[in-house]
């Protein structure tokens, strides 16, 4: 049976549900490093936030084209890759608004989405 009663059991169902869900946070985390990767240079960051970010995108990515990605590693990059974009993240917040700290606002947002 699926589930019993009170619907606690972990059977194949339920494990493919999880994966379903999993493998749709995969598919749109590559579409944002995709862009994260090719928008890069336009965010004038140091170079050594743009060295950082520009291999945790590399890495993040090399995770992600594993058949069984692991999600540790994978949260770890996502939070690397938050605290080198939140301070143009944060400038877009305090009302220094510019198209660089509106789309560092933006993936700070998606990253944070690939936690929950």
């Amino acid at each position: 049976p699926h589930d019993s009663i009170c619907g606690c059991s972990v059977d194949e169902v339920h494990q493919e549900m999880n994966l379903s869900g999993f493998d749709e946070k995969i598919e749109a985390m590559k579409k944002l490093l995709t862009e994260i990767s090719q928008k890069m240079d336009s965010l004038n960051l140091s170079d050594e936030d743009e060295l950082e970010l520009s291999e945790t995108v590399s890495k993040a990515s090399a995770e992600i084209g594993k058949q069984h990605p692991d999600k540790e590693r994978l949260k770890d990059f996502i939070c690397l890759m938050k605290r080198i974009l939140a301070p143009l993240a944060l400038s877009s917040l305090s009302g220094a608004s510019t198209a660089v700290n509106d789309i560092a606002e933006q993936w700070v947002r998606q990253l944070a989405s690939f936690l929950a």
